[in-house]
């Protein structure tokens, strides 16, 4: 992306004859939060590079905070590991519910962290090697969330109204007819 930004941007001023004589040409480039080494890598090419960040906190599933951990250097340890298994079962669950099949994807991240982030990595390897064991037809995803609720005590939400009360999120209110005086 980078390395097409000097080209593209030329052939953007080639194309419109009434920017070439300006200086600087400016562009607005929205980018989500994932694609920090563009900004990084436009900085080294020399671009005066500015960068807004959203008002609502941008939240990464465990699979994009691993890979970027791994992209950048750093270690990904089991307990990552493990929860990065374990979010995308319960991923797998979630779906299951068709009142939460499409539902927001930020909700959905915080709430496969918020689920995940409660159990260690020795807790996820007992429960999935325990729900192995158990699913006797070979459904392993039948048993895997009875194990987890049966470990925790937690309930996985069934509506988005659950989600946002697990979640601690006020739901949006309907807006207040006026009294008339």
């Amino acid at each position: 992306m980078v390395v097409q930004f000097t080209p593209a941007i030329r052939q953007v001023i080639q194309d419109n004859p009434q920017l070439q004589g300006q200086e600087p040409v400016k562009v607005l480039m929205t980018l989500v939060a994932t694609h920090t080494r563009v900004l990084h890598g436009l900085r080294k090419m020399g671009y005066p590079v500015q960068r807004v960040f959203s008002t609502i906190p941008y939240t990464y599933d465990f699979i994009s905070e691993g890979s970027r951990s791994i992209r950048f250097g750093k270690q990904v340890d089991r307990t990552m590991a493990g929860r990065i298994i374990l979010a995308n079962i319960l991923s797998t669950v979630l779906t299951g519910y068709n009142n939460l099949a499409n539902i927001d994807s930020q909700k959905r991240k915080l709430l496969l962290r918020k689920m995940a982030t409660q159990f260690s990595y020795e807790e996820i390897q007992e429960m999935i090697e325990g729900s192995w064991a158990t699913a006797q037809d070979g459904n392993f995803m039948r048993y895997f969330p009875k194990k987890l609720f049966e470990a925790k005590g937690i309930r996985i939400p069934t509506t988005v109204n659950e989600v946002d009360v697990y979640l601690s999120i006020d739901s949006p209110r309907k807006p207040r007819k006026k009294r008339r005086r």
